[in-house]
Formats: C-alpha cells, sequence, structure tokens
C-alpha cells in the first residue's frame, strides 16, 4: 500500500510481522497444499460476495461448488439487513502508515461495522486483530465521534459446518482495535530502533 507516495504497511502484513496467524511455509507438504486449495476457494468466494452486494452477480455464472456459500451470502443480506457502504475499498491511516481493504462496509441491523468473509473450515482467531485494525484505521480518520464505526463482524461461512444457515457470525473481541494499535506502536518502535 503506499499513502502520498509513502509506503504503508498492510493491516495482515503487521499481524504476521509479530508471529501472529499460520506460517503455510512451516507446514507439511500436504497441509500446504489443503491452505493453497482453501485460498483459491476463498478468492473465488470473495469475488463473488462483491459481486453480490454490489447487486452485480450473474448467478448463472457461479460454479456449482460456490452455490451454496452464495446460499449462506443471501441468507446473511436478509439476516443482518445488509446496507454496503463501501465493498473491498482500501482505507489508511497517513500519521501511522498503516492501510489495508476490508471485505465490506455497511450497516448490518442498521449498525456501522465492518465485515470479514471467511470461507474456511476453521475461523483463525487473527481475524479479531484484522478486524479491530480496520477499525482503528478508519475511526483515526472520522471528523465526528457519531461517523465512527463499531465492532465488526465475522462470518464464518462454511455450509457443511453450519447446515441450518450455512454461516456462523462472530463479533470481534472488543479489544481488538486497542491490541492493534499496540502492534501498531509496537511495529514503528522496532523499526526506529533496528
Amino acid at each position: 500500500y503506499w499513502i502520498d507516495d509513502i509506503e504503508a504497511i498492510s493491516v495482515t502484513n503487521l499481524i504476521r510481522s509479530f508471529g501472529i496467524g499460520v506460517d503455510i511455509e512451516s507446514l507439511p507438504p500436504t497441509a500446504r497444499q489443503n491452505f493453497e486449495n482453501a485460498r483459491i476457494r476463498g478468492t473465488y468466494a470473495h469475488i463473488m460476495a462483491k459481486y453480490f452486494f454490489q447487486n452485480q452477480l450473474d448467478e448463472n455464472t457461479i460454479d456449482p461448488q460456490l452455490k451454496p456459500y452464495l446460499e449462506a451470502l443471501k441468507k446473511i443480506k436478509e439476516d443482518y439487513q445488509v446496507e454496503p457502504l463501501a465493498i473491498e475499498k482500501k482505507i489508511g491511516f497517513k500519521n501511522l502508515l498503516v492501510a489495508g481493504t476490508p471485505d465490506i462496509r455497511g450497516l448490518f441491523k442498521t449498525k456501522h461495522r465492518f465485515a470479514d468473509w471467511k470461507f474456511t473450515y476453521d475461523c483463525a482467531k487473527e481475524t479479531h486483530l484484522q478486524l479491530g485494525g480496520y477499525r482503528y484505521i478508519y475511526n483515526m480518520e472520522v471528523e465526528k465521534p457519531e461517523d465512527m464505526i463499531g465492532r465488526g463482524l465475522i462470518f464464518h461461512i462454511n455450509p457443511k459446518k453450519y447446515k441450518d444457515k450455512g454461516y456462523k457470525a462472530i463479533d470481534e473481541d472488543f479489544d481488538a482495535a486497542d491490541e492493534f494499535k499496540s502492534l501498531l506502536i509496537a511495529h514503528h518502535v522496532r523499526r526506529k530502533y533496528q
């Protein structure tokens, strides 16, 4: 990411720089391949979600393997009365040179929130930090307190695991934005003294 011609660290890379999350390279070959397969599926599912929430998705073009994920997205849209405000729009905080691209920002049951789609078998704990990072960045740039965004939502979309709805909604940890801020400050201290 670049902010006014200055390189900024991404939310994800900042979190990984502290050893948080799975080190894919350290896994055995079969597990690495499973991660790669999940990454590919997740990429296609994210593209599908983007077009779905932009009301530009031609459902006839969807791979049959992705149809159950689309049905879960439809259920989320209905259950949470989702009103998208920004879809995959980059955000950044120039003062601390950090940026990221949330999956979606919108109204979820009338609450202003970020949401993250996870199309994996398990939902990684560091997703809370990721959403906390987006919330921290966004709230540092708003001018009025009433425009601040609340805790994010993680939608773990797995139709095989959650047979009733196809997904599970998880509230972002309350202190995730503060924890992200601590990592960001530690990152800049580390850079200063290295």
